[in-house]
């Protein structure tokens, strides 16, 4: 059986991450220390994740039926996909998320279908073994009962307010949680760490980053990676700032100087040889339609066809 391990971050902040044969994924815990002892779970992990997420928390004193609201982040499957497990325990917990990635947690077979089916049509189909354990990690949806954005205000109990932050990129609709009284900011999968990134428009993420660095956090919590403290925090931005930058010179170079149409899989092996993960050509085509589509939306692509495949090619 997988057992979740859990860190303290700062006072009220617990990090359990939980594991699987399929992912592993940190949520967070904020603990009111007031006298409702009330549970925010940040992200409720994948389906079959809420027992290690009980255990968890039992090991502060609490359980999974405290949680009074979960706030998603963003609606992927491992980190969405153990919701109706959660409500399950905590029948009265209100589900928040934004409109954004709102569908997609109230629709997981949604959020299959716009995720992961349109690669096939530009040529990089996702194994079906791959689709079936993404399937794996996603519960029945579950009705988002508020909805935020910019801002907005969270209350763990009644003395503590964090602000939400937008930080699409990742996801359309991704948004954090900014602390102030220990400086974090709950990031999700907003930042990318490692390749190969994941982002629906490069030029999205790359306002994102900026955004994050002008909020000058202190810390940054992230779902698949260890929190990054004090100077950690600028250099994963830097890190993060340059390679989407480079990335993204990669792909508008290709499609500069290409002679003919550009197809997804020609992008997506551009930037997989010059960054590299070991892994398959498929997993760069998010990013790659992400630059793609930036070029697009900047006026300097546009759209064109290589037989039955969509492609893209210069603007005229």
């Amino acid at each position: 059986m997988n057992e979740a391990t859990t860190m303290n971050i700062a006072p009220g902040i617990l990090r359990i991450d939980l594991s699987s044969s399929v992912a592993r994924v940190a949520t967070y815990a904020l603990l009111d220390d007031a006298p409702s002892r009330d549970v925010l779970l940040v992200d409720a992990g994948f389906r079959g994740g809420a027992d290690q997420i009980d255990a968890a928390l039992r090991t502060v004193g609490r359980a999974l039926a405290d949680v009074r609201a979960v706030f998603i982040t963003h609606a992927h499957a491992d980190h969405s996909g153990g919701l109706a497990d959660v409500i399950a325990a905590a029948p009265g917990a209100t589900v928040i998320a934004s409109a954004g990635d709102r569908a997609w947690v109230e629709d997981p077979e949604r959020h299959m279908s716009d995720n992961y089916d349109w690669p096939a049509t530009y040529g990089l189909p996702v194994p079906e073994a791959v689709l079936a354990a993404l399937r794996s990690m996603l519960g029945p949806g579950v009705p988002v009962r508020r909805i935020v954005k910019e801002e907005s205000e969270i209350s763990v109990g009644a003395s503590w307010q964090l602000r939400v932050v937008g930080v699409p990129g990742h996801t359309r609709g991704h948004v954090a949680l900014r602390d102030p009284r220990s400086g974090a900011l709950l990031v999700g999968d907003a930042i990318a760490d490692g390749v190969p990134p994941s982002y629906y428009e490069s030029s999205v993420y790359r306002a994102t980053l900026d955004h994050i660095r002008a909020l000058e956090p202190r810390m940054l919590l992230g779902c698949h990676y260890s929190p990054r403290l004090g100077p950690a925090v600028a250099a994963m931005l830097d890190e993060a700032t340059k390679q989407v930058d480079e990335a993204h010179a990669i792909i508008r170079d290709l499609v500069a100087i290409a002679q003919e149409p550009v197809t997804l899989p020609q992008a997506a092996k551009a930037l997989q040889a010059r960054f590299g993960d070991g892994g398959e050509t498929r997993r760069w085509a998010w990013a790659a339609r992400g630059h793609l589509d930036a070029l697009m939306r900047a006026a300097d692509a546009e759209p064109a066809r290589v037989g039955n495949v969509p492609a893209w090619r210069q603007a005229r």
